[in-house]
């Protein structure tokens, strides 16, 4: 049986330091059926150089630079745009991977036929994990999507410990929300999680989130107050949209199911027993 491809988007901007650091640890992957997308957007470092030189000493590199500035959502959604693999995942220029994360995805996606797998990761400098039994966990949709929505998770909402199915994202025209800065990628988890069904994670770290110091994302500021507000009232509409409208689908089953009975005919014996009454 064909290895099915993965794909690993990797936008990148401005981490010429980091870099070599990320893609060693990608195609060190023990897994090798990958594709690895770069999106350079728009660096202004020596980042672009340095995708092109992995380009050239791997063939399952492809960088692809953008004219301006678009942000880590654009970036991503260009990275979709060209995409090939059955399953896809991302990862950030900063940060780096387990070798056996590509394996541990694709190994359960096929296992269990799922839609969504997510992973523990580290924090570091630290090396911090989420505490607790590492095991496959199935999860429904409720309470997944209070997984990926809080702060104190095991997997949260971020994207780069998450594998995700090609064809999904592209038949409800999935794409991350290019207006606002913070909890994009959560909002884009909420909205595939509601598309789909089956699900598992496990918290072993496989993943290292990287903090950089003094990293402005972490520096509080009115614009990333607004688009936090933003993203939970696009969740939150998200979620009873989905609702309301599962809700009006079970109305009309439950209607086509109940009205056959209520206008079945008469049957012959209860015909003959109104007739004797006259």
């Amino acid at each position: 049986m064909a290895e099915p491809l993965l794909t690993v988007i990797v936008p990148v901007h401005n981490v010429h330091q980091y870099l070599d650091r990320s893609l060693e640890s990608i195609v060190a992957q023990t897994y090798q059926n990958i594709e690895i997308i770069i999106v350079d957007d728009c660096s202004t470092d020596d980042t672009g150089k340095m995708a092109d030189a992995w380009a050239k000493r791997d063939q399952r590199i492809t960088v692809l630079h953008l004219a301006e500035n678009r942000g880590i959502s654009g970036a991503r959604n260009v990275g979709l745009a060209r995409a090939r693999g059955q399953f896809v995942t991302f990862a950030d220029g900063d940060d780096w991977l387990e070798p056996d994360i590509c394996q541990f995805y694709v190994d359960k996606m096929q296992q269990y036929r799922l839609d969504f797998v997510a992973c523990g990761y580290y924090v570091n400098p630290g090396n911090t994990t989420w505490s607790g039994k590492a095991k496959d966990t199935f999860v429904k949709k409720r309470p997944l999507l209070r997984l990926v929505r809080k702060m104190h998770s095991p997997i949260r909402g971020y994207t780069w410990n998450k594998c995700y199915r090609l064809d999904v994202i592209r038949q409800y025209d999935l794409k991350f929300d290019e207006q606002i800065t913070l909890m994009e990628d959560q909002i884009f988890n909420v909205a595939y999680v509601l598309h789909t069904s089956r699900y598992l994670y496990n918290i072993t770290p496989l993943y290292h989130y990287f903090q950089r110091p003094g990293s402005s994302i972490h520096q509080p500021n009115f614009k990333k107050a607004k688009d936090v507000t933003k993203a939970i009232t696009t969740i939150q509409m998200s979620i009873w949209r989905h609702e309301w409208q599962q809700a009006a689908l079970n109305l009309k089953n439950n209607y086509k199911n109940k009205a056959p009975r209520l206008s079945r005919p008469l049957s012959k014996d209860r015909n003959k027993e109104s007739e004797s009454k006259y």
